[in-house]
């Protein structure tokens, strides 16, 4: 269990940290176990690892050794989050997850990314705080793996990003013309999750007015357009706030010519009709 692994990491041999990591890294894997591990605390073990031991092995010379070490541990840490519910956790804890799953987002192993991103959307359900310090610290990574030849890592940095909405980092990427042509992008995909999730994120910064006007002066509004004659129930709520918002945002509205306010006042109509 994590207390005998505990033991074994008082000592001081770095092999014997690393197999201390391995362990925790493998357990991690099997999902059954992930609870049991925060309630032994193989989660602060694992922390405890990447705080000091990854940085002590550096300071030692051997910083191939700290990296792999650090490596494991921050895998292990996404593999507990995955699953854990957060709120159970204590905020210091959480906030302390953070450093360790962007640090493994940043790597070029897919498996890595995904499973970085995925318990660190998990970890944004917490609160503002933990976003703000996901996107303040990892935001250029995030962004980045939006553009990745993976589906999966596409669709979870998207939800990451999607649960940060309200961070102004996230907000300036919506409302920036080069990549709200991105977010837009995504919004079409074929991936339902991915085009909730950007369809979900443009409609919640639309109530922005910055973004708002943006999303009307860029004719970015066309494309919400077409979201509105989804098949999706979800996606057509999804363009209904996005249009609704940008009707409501007096600068957003008066930046359309007369065509294309009556194109989002007659979408709104249908969308009221056939979605009650």
């Amino acid at each position: 269990g994590a207390y005998t692994l505990s033991l074994l990491l008082r000592m001081s041999s770095l092999m014997t940290k690393q197999q201390v990591a391995m362990s925790l890294f493998f357990c991690a894997g099997e999902q059954s176990l992930r609870a049991a591990m925060v309630q032994q605390g193989g989660l602060g073990l694992a922390l405890k690892l990447a705080r000091v031991e990854g940085a002590a092995a550096a300071a030692a010379g051997d910083k191939k050794a700290g990296s792999k070490l650090k490596l494991l541990v921050s895998h292990a840490l996404a593999r507990i989050l995955i699953s854990v519910n957060p709120g159970l956790l204590e905020e210091i804890q959480v906030l302390e997850c953070v450093g360790p799953l962007v640090s493994l987002i940043a790597k070029d192993y897919a498996l890595q990314q995904f499973e970085g991103l995925l318990a660190l959307t998990n970890l944004a359900t917490v609160g503002m705080e933990v976003q703000d310090k996901i996107v303040g610290n990892g935001f250029g990574a995030i962004e980045e793996l939006q553009w990745s030849k993976n589906e999966m890592v596409v669709r979870a940095a998207t939800e990451l990003l999607c649960n940060c909405v309200s961070c102004d980092k996230v907000l300036a990427s919506i409302k920036d013309g080069s990549r709200q042509k991105l977010w837009i992008g995504l919004a079409l995909s074929e991936d339902p999750a991915t085009a909730n999730a950007a369809a979900g994120a443009i409609a919640m910064a639309s109530g922005d007015p910055r973004v708002a006007a943006s999303l009307a002066k860029s004719g970015a509004f066309e494309q919400v357009l077409d979201l509105a004659e989804s098949s999706q129930p979800g996606m057509r709520h999804r363009a209904f706030v996005t249009l609704e918002n940008l009707r409501n945002e007096a600068e957003a509205f008066r930046a359309l010519d007369e065509g294309s306010q009556c194109k989002v006042k007659n979408a709104l109509e249908r969308l009221k009709e056939s979605d009650g």
